[in-house]
């Protein structure tokens, strides 16, 4: 495997880095992803520990940490020794623990845990830092510790600034800057500067998934479900907003869009998205059907005007400032913090890997960041023909009965 010895850091790393400036609340998720396997019986769990040793990408990744926050570079701890780590709990189900932050300086930025107190079920859990990798390069992290593959080089060039690109940086601000105009409704702010962590994770039936797909197709979502799912998310937050007497304003969502060409096993190294920006305007959240079509033809604006393109150099050109000063560059019009929730659709159903380490797999989901703020973030994804649902939130930013509530909403909602 050829390796430069410099590896730069992307756009959407420093985009990363930029949240990490913010990241300063006690009990806060911070930038940590997790990608989640339940398996069944017999998976072979000496296998699995071993392959994490003997895999040539992951103990690669295990060696990757930061110097600072201003960094532009990875580097890369000269040992021959194994920094992979992987904790077992007999003891412990994974929702007895809290996810905790990782030093980027300190590698490994990323540890595997394995849960073994359920009886006839294993849950494997893939925590790491978001400037790491994606959840599509996790994803392909996981396939290749099943089906190793072989790269030849993981070379890649920092992206050259010039008139062009610096011009579509410029269209890609304007476009944040028009479409977060006015007011926007944002979640409630915390009063100390401690966050306690509440994650929900709801499983839909395949029957019930059947008829969700169903009613986003009659609801005019026309590339999916994804576009419907906002909606629903929408309209039950808003129905919150309104129970609690707050003002009913237009939201306005980041969603994430994998900039990997469809098929390709790599990179699994660095956060190769983009973003689309939507606004979702509080006179739509009477009408699912309006609102999913609106959600559509944004979609369709942005994809033709190649504006996934034009952040990408917008996020490029802010490489080389401090996260500091990137934050305050990345805020809206009115300088506040942009996102009235987070929104993610994952993209992790292996459909070609059904055994792990031969253990049957019978679910996996991923869990995004909880940033605060918002401190609220919604992510669906499918696994076979089922539908999961994850809610995260602080109870500082919304109690958990509250929560519930929202979640119930949601459902009724979407079926």
């Amino acid at each position: 495997m050829s390796i430069r010895k410099k590896i730069p850091l992307l756009g959407a790393d420093k985009f990363i880095m930029a949240l990490e400036y913010h990241d300063k609340y006690i009990g806060s998720t911070g930038n940590i992803c997790q990608y989640i396997m339940e398996i069944e019986p017999n998976f072979n769990e000496e296998n699995f520990i071993k392959e994490l040793k003997e895999n040539s990408i992951i103990q690669w990744l295990s060696k990757l940490f930061l110097i600072s926050k201003n960094s532009n570079y990875w580097k890369v701890l000269k040992t021959n020794k194994s920094l992979v780590n992987v904790k077992i709990h007999k003891h412990l189900y994974y929702s007895d623990l809290k996810r905790k932050n990782i030093n980027i300086y300190e590698p490994p930025l990323f540890h595997f845990e394995i849960f073994k107190k359920e009886k006839n079920k294993t849950t494997i859990v893939l925590s790491w830092h978001h400037i790491l990798m994606d959840e599509y390069g996790a994803n392909l992290l996981i396939n290749n510790l099943v089906n190793p593959i072989k790269i030849k080089s993981i070379n890649r060039q920092k992206s050259k600034l010039n008139f062009k690109t610096i011009i579509k940086s410029i269209k890609a601000k304007n476009f944040l800057n028009e479409t977060s105009k006015g007011e926007i409704a944002l979640m409630a702010s915390s009063k100390s500067n401690s966050l306690t962590q509440n994650t929900s994770i709801t499983l839909f039936t395949e029957e019930e998934t059947k008829k969700i797909t169903k009613n986003a197709k009659l609801n005019g979502d026309i590339f999916g479900t994804s576009s419907y799912l906002l909606a629903a998310t929408s309209i039950a937050l808003n129905k919150y907003r309104v129970r609690e007497n707050l003002p009913i304003k237009d939201f306005w969502v980041p969603i994430p869009k994998n900039n990997r060409k469809k098929g390709e096993n790599w990179p699994i190294l660095g956060n190769h998205i983009s973003f689309l920006f939507y606004r979702l305007k509080k006179e739509e959240f009477l009408c699912i059907k309006n609102l999913t079509k609106s959600i559509v033809k944004q979609m369709t604006h942005q994809i033709q005007k190649d504006n996934t393109t034009n952040f990408n150099h917008l996020m490029n050109f802010l490489r080389n400032i401090s996260p500091k000063t990137y934050s305050k560059l990345i805020k809206g019009p009115n300088g506040e913090d942009l996102s009235s929730f987070l929104f993610t659709v994952a993209s992790i159903d292996n459909k070609e890997v059904d055994t792990f380490f031969d253990g049957k797999i019978i679910n996996q989901y991923s869990i995004p960041p909880n940033p605060y703020p918002p401190g609220l973030t919604f992510s669906f994804n499918f696994f076979k023909k089922q539908l999961n649902l994850t809610v995260q939130s602080y109870r500082e930013v919304i109690d958990d009965k509250k929560i519930k509530k929202l979640e119930t909403d949601l459902k009724e909602i979407l079926i």
